[in-house]
């Protein structure tokens, strides 16, 4: 689980089960707790995290009884994944942002050029407003950055 949306639907999927009478998720330990209605016996565990690996978001029975040093070690890990797409998404930022300053680059020097102001000449420039480097920039962008843009709209296709 990696946002609130994320939350909200693995609570949606369990309460939509006739035998749940509540559910709490907790996103930071990626756990859900599920309160039973009275009259349900037996281990249902196993139907609700077949359910929700069916639905997109892996799941385990929790062991029960496991200590405190088991509990910390999971959610390090659970931190340490998480700073890790942090350091990704990071970086992915950086590089669109760099390719937008040079696709803005290029334009810019155009209106200047186009205002009288030469300033803008030499071989840098001269790279940038070459067609095949703005080609290589944008198809940099839609499979850098845009990647995950990419995917979804081949998925909806």
């Amino acid at each position: 689980m990696m946002c609130g949306a994320c939350v909200s639907r693995v609570k949606s999927i369990l309460s939509s089960d006739d035998r749940v009478d509540s559910v709490v998720v907790n996103m930071l330990t990626e756990t859900a707790a599920i309160r039973l209605k009275p009259e349900i016996t037996g281990n249902v565990a196993e139907d609700f995290t077949r359910k929700l690996t069916e639905c997109g978001f892996p799941a385990k029975t929790r062991v029960s009884g496991s200590g405190i040093e088991e509990k910390v070690r999971k959610w390090k890990e659970s931190v340490d994944k998480k700073e890790a797409l942090l350091v990704e998404s990071r970086n992915r930022v950086a590089l669109a942002w760099t390719l937008v300053a040079l696709c803005c680059g290029s334009h810019a020097s155009h209106i200047l050029h186009s205002l009288g102001i030469h300033v803008t000449h030499g071989s840098f420039w001269e790279v940038l407003h070459n067609s095949y480097v703005k080609g290589g920039l944008a198809l940099g962008a839609l499979l850098g950055p845009g990647r995950g843009q990419l995917d979804l709209a081949i998925l909806l296709a």
